[in-house]
């Protein structure tokens, strides 16, 4: 059979034009060929049209022939095309339409079978084995609408809307040739209602997103159209990393616990974090952006249930439009000790109160201060509780007692109240 672009098909009055899409192309079985082609494959790498003739030159017989359905996930994704054209229910079984194991992959094709008459499989066997060379045509038409649905990748009942609400980009998508991208034709602009769709002649294309709006990611899943009915595109909402790093005087930085609250789209929300061994906690899946507000989410950071030992670190509030380029914010926080201070007001009979030595002792340190010519002295900035957050009791006593002295009697104090 000779085809090229000048023939025509004429059915029920109608004359239409025949667009050669392939010809002559080796097959995988030809292994004097460097470069071979799948019976769907084009010479530039594109894939021939659903609805499309494919002519198998069997260079030692008979000529092959078969319709190319186009490219489903599943068999019941083939089944629920059938059903959704009018194929009578009776004629969708078992042995009309095959398992979905052929090692055609996704491409399904009609065919006519010696043994079991007009099946449909996803099988290339048979067809290539002694067929050196393909062709492949298809009748055109009026330019069918190719539709997408924006939708959710968590949720595909959700649709969204192609306009951002922060700031009004807008979802586009590329619409090409090839399962590459590589082969341009035409591009898609979503909707405010989430969906978007192209007139082009009827045959396979595929989209990828272009340009996201604010607010979601940029997909780079392929999607494969389908003439004159829709295909959802997913997409995910743009979310972020807060990663707390902590840090304490005393070293003790794992078990930690940490609280994020913010508000969304009116909601309040809060998700809680402990720190490990390395005194990081990571929360994670935090979206960027509130579409009610319009505006980058605040997100407040704050320790909770510190122990008693430490002063309560202050909160701090981050966007995560303010991270890195993977829209990850670190803070940092840092446990002090709570600390107070000592004073000794020394008294005498004679009032020689200088150069007098006390010893301050207590969570296992020993302190020595010496008292100035007004006779006192002051020992600062000593924690108030031990590691177990027990009140510290310090003992204070003098040293060095002059003989004409009766030697005080030792103080022991705590801290309260703090």
């Amino acid at each position: 059979m000779s085809v090229n672009e000048n023939c025509t098909i004429s059915y029920g009055g109608v004359t239409s034009k025949i667009d050669v899409e392939k010809q002559n192309l080796p097959t995988p079985n030809d292994e004097n060929s460097q470069k071979t082609y799948e019976y769907w494959e084009c010479a530039d790498g594109s894939t021939i049209a659903p609805g499309s003739v494919v002519i198998a030159d069997n260079l030692a017989g008979e000529d092959h022939s078969w319709i190319y359905m186009g490219e489903f996930d599943s068999r019941d994704e083939v089944v629920g095309y059938l059903r959704n054209i009018g194929v009578n229910e009776s004629y969708i079984n078992s042995s009309t339409v095959g398992s979905g194991n052929g090692d055609g992959g996704t491409h399904w094709r009609i065919e006519s079978n010696g043994s079991q008459g007009v099946v449909i499989n996803n099988n290339t066997d048979g067809k290539k084995a002694t067929a050196m060379n393909m062709s492949a045509f298809r009748i055109t038409k009026t330019e069918a609408e190719f539709t997408i649905t924006k939708v959710l990748n968590s949720d595909n009942s959700v649709k969204i809307s192609g306009t951002s609400p922060i700031d009004s980009t807008k979802a586009i998508y590329g619409v090409y040739t090839d399962s590459d991208c590589t082969q341009k034709v035409g591009e898609i602009t979503i909707g405010d209602d989430g969906t978007g769709s192209i007139m082009l002649p009827d045959k396979q294309y595929y989209v990828r997103e272009i340009s996201a709006p604010t607010g979601y990611d940029l997909s780079l899943d392929v999607v494969a159209l389908k003439a004159g009915s829709n295909v959802n595109v997913g997409e995910n909402i743009t979310s972020g990393i807060i990663r707390i790093n902590k840090t304490a005087e005393d070293g003790v930085i794992s078990d930690r616990e940490f609280m994020v609250s913010w508000t969304e789209n009116g909601v309040e929300y809060s998700k809680n974090a402990v720190t490990n061994a390395d005194g990081i906690a990571e929360i994670d899946s935090l979206h960027v952006y509130d579409f009610g507000s319009k505006s980058a989410i605040s997100y407040n950071i704050s320790e909770i249930n510190p122990d008693t030992r430490y002063e309560t670190p202050k909160a701090q509030d981050v966007t995560l439009t303010g991270g890195n380029a993977d829209l990850t914010v670190a803070v940092d926080f840092e446990n002090v000790l709570k600390k107070g201070s000592i004073r000794i007001n020394k008294q005498s009979e004679d009032s020689q109160n200088g150069d007098r030595e006390f010893v301050i002792s207590g969570g296992g340190q020993t302190y020595t201060l010496v008292t100035g010519a007004d006779g006192t002295a002051i020992l600062a900035d000593i924690p108030v509780f031990d590691g177990n957050n027990e009140p510290i009791v310090y003992t204070i006593s003098e040293n060095d007692v002059p003989v004409r002295y009766v030697v005080p009697a030792e103080h022991r104090t705590m801290f309260l109240n703090l």
